[in-house]
């Protein structure tokens, strides 16, 4: 059963008075997820950046952050394969990949929380920059896969228009769901950020940890902190809230 799971991600006090308290998990065997289906335009279609903390249930399943189905083939994920790793991937509706990265690194730690960020900004000169994987602070370099995204490209699909978490289509018959927790969500619509804006590092420790985001949102942006009983509540001051589906607010 899907419920909130009281969470604390780092040590309290060390850097800044700041902790996590809550989390949300996703359960596939209730085809549970998020879903905002009515956005309008975005105020880009090339920059944007998403960071989430993760904790997975299950090993070998997708983990679904960020993703959408547009047409037979034609799909955008955000998240970790069954392979286990970091991915960002687009794929056309005549079924070929415009963008396909996929790390060499694998996150099979069921006891870890995983800190990970997409940095986009199609618009840069450099090929490998235009789209960046991090995983705990740590840029990715490393790819299984490596198809980078064209110079400009903008997205005419509904990646930034109708965003699903938790759930995946890869076709028209074909929707995975995802077994994770999720926690400490942000999109920030028309800026690409690194880490820096999201964790910090404790001192002490040496842990990565969360830090207050202070930035804006843009038009489409949302915060995912599940701090209230009403799920998919976006706390970015936006008010694009997200639509639950086959959850229940149930502890334990």
């Amino acid at each position: 059963m899907p419920f909130f799971d009281p969470i604390r991600i780092g040590a309290s006090g060390t850097v800044a008075d700041y902790t996590v308290d809550r989390s949300l998990r996703f359960n596939s065997n209730d085809s549970a997820y998020l879903r905002k289906s009515d956005y309008g335009s975005p105020d880009s279609s090339t920059t944007f950046t998403f960071s989430a903390w993760i904790k997975r249930a299950n090993l070998d399943v997708w983990v679904p952050i960020a993703g959408s189905h547009s047409g037979s083939n034609a799909f955008n994920v955000f998240g970790i394969n069954p392979q286990n790793e970091l991915v960002w991937r687009i794929r056309n509706s005549s079924g070929s990949d415009l963008t396909r990265l996929e790390s060499t690194q694998l996150l099979r730690d069921p006891n870890a929380w995983y800190h990970l960020l997409l940095e986009r900004n199609s618009t840069l000169s450099t090929a490998g920059d235009r789209a960046k994987l991090y995983i705990n602070g740590v840029r990715v370099t490393d790819f299984s896969q490596e198809n980078n995204d064209e110079q400009d490209r903008t997205y005419s699909s509904d990646f930034l228009t109708d965003i699903n978490i938790g759930r995946f289509q890869r076709d028209s018959s074909t929707v995975d769901y995802g077994d994770f927790y999720l926690a400490e969500y942000h999109y920030i619509d028309g800026q690409a950020y690194d880490p820096s804006y999201f964790t910090e590092t404790d001192p002490i420790t040496g842990q990565l940890i969360p830090k207050k985001y202070t930035g804006g949102y843009g038009s489409n942006g949302f915060y995912l902190n599940f701090s209230t009983d009403t799920l998919g509540t976006d706390r970015s001051g936006n008010s694009n809230d997200f639509t639950p589906n086959n959850f229940s607010d149930v502890a334990g």
